[in-house]
């Protein structure tokens, strides 16, 4: 994601974080930078065993049970009750759906126009992701959305991102 007049977020990255109460065993980096029309999430997640990346879904809003992913929630109002997800695996395959009512409803069926790819090579798989802007609903002015990423793996261990926290704009 090297895209000139993007603002840029710094990088974060995560080495530790739990799933089901398991240390996180990888490494995993994220990028979001924005520009006027997308939101852009770069991620990184290091594998020391790439041949055990679990990717064969390719059909979109797959339930991705048996494969690795990458699921980014956006809670653009700062709520806590409602967000927009984002789930994507090593392939690119995208899943989507809107929580609402402090996650009681998932809509699997809402479906936003979104781009993402995926690749896995010799350090672990990247994810790249363009969101519209004109997707996402939020307050205008507003300049902190909530986020969360979670990559849990399905290879030897799990792990997970955990927080990654709020999002803010300049």
């Amino acid at each position: 994601m090297n895209l000139p007049g993007l603002r840029r977020r710094p990088l974060l990255t995560f080495a530790s974080g739990t799933h089901r109460s398991a240390a996180a065993s990888q490494k995993t980096e994220v990028r979001v930078l924005y520009d006027d029309r997308n939101l852009y999430i770069g991620i990184h997640a290091f594998d020391s065993e790439p041949s055990r990346i679990n990717a064969r879904e390719l059909v979109r809003d797959a339930g991705f049970s048996n494969d690795d992913k990458i699921e980014i929630l956006l809670d653009t109002y700062h709520d806590k009750r409602n967000a927009f997800r984002f789930v994507v695996n090593p392939l690119g395959t995208q899943q989507d759906a809107l929580i609402t009512d402090e996650g009681r409803d998932v809509n699997l069926s809402w479906d936003s126009p979104w781009l993402s790819s995926g690749h896995i090579d010799q350090t672990g798989w990247t994810v790249e992701i363009a969101i519209p802007l004109t997707t996402l609903r939020f307050k205008q002015g507003e300049d902190t959305w909530d986020s969360t990423s979670r990559a849990p793996f399905a290879a030897k261990t799990k792990r997970a991102c955990g927080r990654v926290g709020a999002i803010l704009w300049a």
